[in-house]
């Protein structure tokens, strides 16, 4: 009689604890939650940020601090004046070309006075700057001084995942950076009219109907005979809505729904 012995090893514990999670909100709002979630399980990371390097000035994917705040409010201050002073983004940069992918490790303490140092780090009281930086995206992986620096055992395991964590943040920027099928947007009336009716300017029924029959390329009369009122009494519910809206031409109109129809399919995916 044959004996047989299983050994079951729990692949969503240890190093890779959380990156499913990760993976389940590539393209969505939460990625950068979750992201943050898993750094700071692993090595205690306390704010994270995700970039593309391959143009003029840095493009800031997204941001996220434990305290919800301070990671966009100093990647606003670090992008606007002092991004240029930070040797770790001329030295990502001068790999990208060789497709290469890198750690880079800042250190704060030995950074010259500047408003990088001052500023950005000293400030927020930052003491420890990780940059994980490949072709397609680079994140950037921080500690405060309560936490201290991160320890050479973190360092392995950021480096030993990097790779990895690198290829999900690539994969996400391409969702988020994608063009839109805006096609997909003006297809549908009903699509148009739930569209507007679900923004948070809560227009009344008869501005939306308004609204989203100019976004279908209806006509001022034939909006009047659609809905059975006046051609004056569709200006009025033209000229309240966007009031409301804060435009004041068709062309800021469509604008505004291109914007809302995108947060809208991003959310709903």
């Amino acid at each position: 009689m044959h004996q047989f012995y299983l050994e079951c090893i729990d692949l969503t514990a240890g190093a890779w604890r959380g990156v499913p999670q990760v993976v389940a909100h590539i393209g969505r709002d939460g990625f950068h939650g979750q992201l943050l979630s898993f750094l700071h399980d692993s090595v205690g990371a306390e704010h994270c940020a995700t970039f593309v390097l391959n143009q003029e000035k840095p493009r800031v994917i997204g941001a996220m601090s434990l305290d919800g705040h301070a990671a966009n409010q100093q990647i606003d201050l670090y992008l606007n004046k002092y991004w240029r002073l930070d040797p770790t983004i001329s030295a990502a940069r001068g790999l990208i070309e060789s497709k290469a992918s890198s750690l880079l490790r800042l250190d704060v303490g030995r950074l010259p006075p500047s408003g990088l140092r001052d500023l950005v780090y000293r400030k927020t009281h930052i003491s420890d700057r990780v940059l994980l930086s490949g072709p397609g995206a680079s994140l950037s992986v921080l500690r405060s001084e309560k936490n201290g620096r991160f320890s050479d055992a973190e360092i392995n395991h950021l480096s030993a995942v990097g790779g990895v964590l690198l290829s999900i943040v690539e994969k996400h920027v391409e969702f988020v950076t994608r063009p839109a099928d805006l096609s997909a947007a003006f297809a549908s009336l009903p699509e148009i009219m739930d569209c507007v009716a679900s923004s948070p300017e809560r227009l009344p029924r008869r501005e939306v109907e308004v609204c989203a029959l100019i976004l279908f390329g209806v006509s001022t009369m034939g909006i009047a005979s659609r809905l059975n009122i006046g051609e004056e009494t569709v200006k009025t519910y033209r000229k309240r809505a966007y009031q409301r809206l804060g435009k004041a031409t068709q062309r800021e109109l469509l604008n505004w729904y291109i914007e809302r129809w995108g947060q809208r399919s991003a959310s709903l995916n």
